[in-house]
Order: structure tokens, then sequence, then C-alpha cells
């Protein structure tokens, strides 16, 4: 299976993945914030949804229905109830990555 412009991916650009509970594909890319492919259609989130930064590098799902994401430019939001959250960051606050350690904790780092 192939996804790119013509089936309605935004970018393709991609710099992150993840498959959340319900089999839904999350993509972050550098261009276009985060991208939801489910059966259909693809849903493309980005600051209508208060993602301030295009750039998307890691996401992961804390199992309470909150979507986490590391932003390269802006740090770290949450995703909940249809809108994104800036949890800490700001300017230059970039993340790369995001870790679960055993206790449930998350980490990010870049």
């Amino acid at each position: 299976m192939h996804f790119g412009a013509n089936q309605g991916l935004p970018s393709v650009q991609v710099r992150a993945l993840f498959i959340d509970k319900e089999d839904n594909l999350w993509i972050g890319t550098s261009d276009s914030g985060l991208v939801c492919l489910q059966a259909r259609p693809i849903q493309n989130l980005n600051e209508r949804q208060g993602l301030r930064f295009y750039m998307s590098r890691a996401i992961w799902n804390d199992g309470d229905g909150g979507l986490w994401v590391a932003n390269e430019h802006d740090g770290l939001y949450r995703f909940e109830g249809g809108q994104f959250s800036r949890i800490c960051g700001g300017a230059g606050g970039s993340l790369w990555l995001l870790l679960k350690t055993s206790r449930g904790d998350l980490i990010g780092g870049k």
C-alpha cells in the first residue's frame, strides 16, 4: 500500500510514525504538522488545532486518550479532545524523541 499526495497525504517528508490502540497510523511530518491515517479520510492536524510548528519528530499515546507529540522547534504538545496544548518548550525548545520509562514516566530528548 502506498500513500502520497494523490491519496491525500499533505507531505511526503515523514519524521515519525505511531500506531495507536485503535490501529490509527499517526504520521509526524516536517512541513504539514501531524497526520492521522484512519480508514478514510486522512486527517491533517496543524495550527487550526493548536500545533504551532509543523515538524513533529516523535509521537506517543498515554493510554488515557492523550497523544503526545515532540516538536522539533516548539517543545512538547498533548493532543486531546480535538486540540493541542503545549506542555513545555517554546522557541528553541527542540524535542526529537519520546521514551516511556518502566515507571510510566515520559522522557523527551534530542
